[in-house]
């Protein structure tokens, strides 16, 4: 699975400091499966990637019970530790009515280094 996330989330991945990333459930996130590697690519810098493997999905109906469920450690973002807060900022990037169709997802996430065979 290929994926482009802006350089702020994309350097939080790649220091790990992100764990968890969050997505419309559409048709292209249903078909991500435990196990599956997703490489990430920083939008501000398409060279630059890091590939991850999915260690857990997690459903919500939408991104304020996904932000009330995990810890804020996990998102990656302690400056929206408030859900309401979360939420709302997630809005810009899909709204309600998109959430109430698909439903969002938290994609629980391990960085495949070199050492590692994927």
């Amino acid at each position: 699975h290929n994926m482009r996330l802006n350089p702020s989330p994309f350097s939080k991945i790649k220091t790990g400091k992100k764990k968890v990333e969050y997505r419309l459930y559409d048709k292209k996130r249903q078909q991500v499966k435990v196990h599956d590697t997703i490489k990430f690519t920083n939008t501000e810098d398409l060279s630059e990637k890091v590939s991850c493997k999915v260690l857990g999905l997690m459903n919500y109906p939408s991104f304020i019970e996904l932000a009330r469920d995990l810890q804020p450690t996990l998102l990656g973002s302690g400056q929206y530790h408030d859900p309401i807060l979360f939420a709302s900022s997630m809005e810009s990037y899909y709204s309600l009515e998109k959430q109430k169709e698909f439903g969002v997802l938290g994609i629980r996430l391990e960085q495949i280094t070199s050492k590692q065979n994927y």
